[in-house]
């Protein structure tokens, strides 16, 4: 029923016992089924990703196999940085924005054009894409900063991993050559972090499945309200993500 419902106070309700007796039968199985993983179980590929228990403070970060989205383990406090490439492109999306930000001091122009650098050009109306293209063939610094990440993005899009990674030195080169300083701030810290990055183009790796994890963390936090500690919170992420055996064995 918990496991249906994946609320103790709707599954108390039907089974007409207390809200502590499922609260006790849910640690009870989680610190069973975590007893029975076998120390010789081995992950190849991890993500660690950080949900907060309380909004804007009290954080856990979520250990996960990136392969199958099985939560390992949770732990108190938060993550270290991603170097997912997709949460890189974030990085430079707010490079960018940040550019834009100083440059809208000095130039009207740019004035209300943050989503304008922001979306897809796709996705772009008529007059929007226009103005993008005025703006874009200008020699503002913002038009140079976003030509740099949308390289970087479509990096991104190679099929082959080694192309990827030759195309990431050619970029980081091309990059600091611009010569604008929010971008160089990301390229340094891509630079300090290059091993985990190189490893996800290497490897095609990245945290798509841990942001499907966290979508279905996030419904558990809407539907129980909340939790009060890292304890009760940690608890129902193993209940219904870890792939723990959470029933008794059949007796013999």
């Amino acid at each position: 029923t918990l496991l249906a419902t994946k609320s103790q106070s709707k599954t108390a309700h039907l089974l007409r016992i207390s809200f502590d007796q499922v609260h006790r039968v849910m640690h009870r199985a989680v610190e069973i089924g975590m007893s029975r993983r076998s120390p010789e179980q081995r992950y190849y590929f991890l993500s660690i990703d950080e949900k907060a228990i309380h909004k804007g403070h009290d954080y856990v970060s979520i250990l996960s196999e990136e392969g199958t989205g099985i939560v390992i383990d949770v732990i108190e406090g938060r993550a270290l940085h991603c170097h997912d490439p997709f949460h890189c492109v974030g990085y430079l999306n707010k490079a960018v924005d940040k550019c834009r930000k100083r440059e809208v001091k000095q130039n009207e122009a740019l004035r209300k054009s943050k989503w304008l650098f922001l979306k897809d050009k796709a996705s772009l109306t008529d007059e929007q894409y226009f103005r993008f293209e005025a703006i874009n063939n200008s020699n503002y610094e913002v038009s140079k900063a976003w030509r740099v990440k949308e390289n970087f993005r479509d990096i991104l899009r190679r099929t082959s991993p080694m192309e990827a990674l030759s195309l990431f030195y050619i970029w980081k080169r091309d990059a600091k050559h611009a010569q604008i300083k929010e971008i160089n701030e990301v390229v340094d810290m891509f630079e300090r972090h290059k091993i985990g990055i190189i490893n996800a183009m290497k490897t095609g790796a990245n945290n798509a499945r841990a942001e499907r994890l966290n979508g279905a963390i996030q419904e558990l936090k809407t539907i129980g309200r909340g939790y009060r500690n890292t304890a009760n919170f940690r608890t129902a992420i193993l209940f219904f993500n870890g792939d723990l055996m959470l029933f008794p064995h059949n007796s013999q």
